[in-house]
């Protein structure tokens, strides 16, 4: 059967890769909000005598920007490029690791072209030409037979983040977006008559040239031009890891239809986990008929292959998986896993006491995989507490 812990551990290390990726990409921009922030203070007043310079820095904070976002989408395809290869491998072991030994040798891995990575960082899904789009089409009508399975530009140009933007794209917008509050930054500082040393601090807040903190004490450190940007860079790079590693999981699977058969989606167990998330945590699907990672930014779940035998046998997962408080069966379902917290943690983790009293509740009739569910609609959006308490009555407080 599938080791389900390795593929946890995996989900771990991802998570971790991505901050890694997130923190040299958080580096570099802070680094520029740091030297403009410098040479801001350096110019010391903010009158008509210094116009001149402040409008000399105001431009060279714009294009350095601009060159940060392109570096950036050059430094996201290497990293892309490299987590398919790894990715792919790893899949293609998972699966050796539990089939036959005679069908071992006949597992089959996917060809990742070295464009696939720059199309997906890169490339508008809606330039793809027509002989592309007709391609497409004749694989889903007819299938893919096993062993012809390959990644290439085409395929990486229809992968769009959760907003139907590219990474090359949100870099570019991000970086606009940076170089017009810094000035919207110094001019209110102007009209407020703001000293140099307050801005400056606002602007950068602790932050020092190449910050060795790790992402969430660096993240701290920022001032107002950092702070959000810092989190927007996060999300991107973490959706992106996400769904470059569910699209190489998927093909993989694809190469070695006679073999798998479907996949457990799998979500993180913490207080952080989003409403659609837990609630498909645990769940089975078919390949191409179910939900699948990133189902937003920042996604943080994966899917978990189920072989053919194991669907025969109905065998059970053995294992753990981490969880917020230690190891917990592999088996265990993110909405059971709840319902064995505290109420702190449930309400925390649920948006506030009146939705953890109606969770509480639903636990009374129901067990805490199926009571999790009942918080998100059928298209997958979260409910509000005025839904939950029209659908399932407002509790006593517990």
């Amino acid at each position: 059967m599938s080791d389900p812990e390795a593929f946890y551990r995996q989900a771990i290390d991802l998570n971790r890769y991505s901050n890694h990726v997130a923190l040299n990409v958080m580096r570099a921009y802070n680094n520029i909000v740091v030297d403009a922030a410098t040479k801001l203070n350096d110019i010391g007043s903010l009158n008509p005598r210094e116009a001149a310079r402040l409008n000399t820095l105001l431009l060279q904070v714009k294009e350095s920007l601009a060159t940060w976002a392109g570096d950036s989408s050059v430094y996201l395809m290497q990293e892309l490029q490299g987590l398919a290869l790894l990715e792919d491998e790893f899949i293609v072991q998972q699966i050796k690791n539990v089939v036959k030994p005679e069908l071992a040798a006949g597992v089959k891995s996917v060809e990742i072209t070295p464009d696939f990575a720059k199309a997906i960082v890169m490339d508008d899904p809606t330039d793809l030409n027509a002989a592309v789009f007709q391609r497409n089409l004749q694989e889903q009508i007819e299938g893919v037979p096993a062993g012809r399975v390959t990644l290439d530009a085409a395929k990486g140009s229809a992968l769009v983040l959760p907003n139907g933007k590219t990474l090359n794209t949100s870099f570019r917008q991000l970086a606009e977006a940076s170089a017009a509050k810094f000035r919207m930054t110094v001019q209110d500082g102007m009209l407020t008559g703001e000293n140099m040393r307050d801005m400056v601090k606002r602007l950068r807040g602790d932050l020092r040239f190449n910050d060795t903190a790790d992402i969430a004490r660096t993240a701290a450190k920022g001032g107002t031009l950092t702070t959000l940007s810092d989190s927007q860079i996060r999300a991107l790079i973490r959706t992106a890891v996400t769904q470059t590693s569910t699209t190489i999981d998927n093909q993989v699977y694809l190469n070695n239809q006679d073999l798998i058969s479907s996949y457990r989606y799998s979500a993180t167990l913490d207080l952080r986990t989003t409403a659609i998330c837990r609630s498909l945590d645990g769940r089975v699907f078919k390949f191409g008929e179910g939900p699948e990672p990133p189902q937003h930014f920042g996604c943080r779940s994966r899917i978990i292959m189920i072989t053919r035998s194991e669907v025969e046998g109905d065998i059970k997962e053995r294992g753990k998986r981490a969880a917020l408080g230690g190891l917990v069966p592999a088996d265990q379902s993110y909405g059971s896993w709840l319902a064995n917290r505290t109420k702190q943690q449930q309400d925390e983790a649920l948006g506030g006491k009146k939705k953890g009293d109606i969770f509480r509740n639903l636990l009374k009739k129901e067990p805490g995989d199926i009571a999790i569910r009942k918080f998100v609609s059928s298209d997958g959006s979260e409910l509000t507490l005025k839904d939950l308490q029209a659908k399932y009555g407002a509790p006593k407080a517990q």
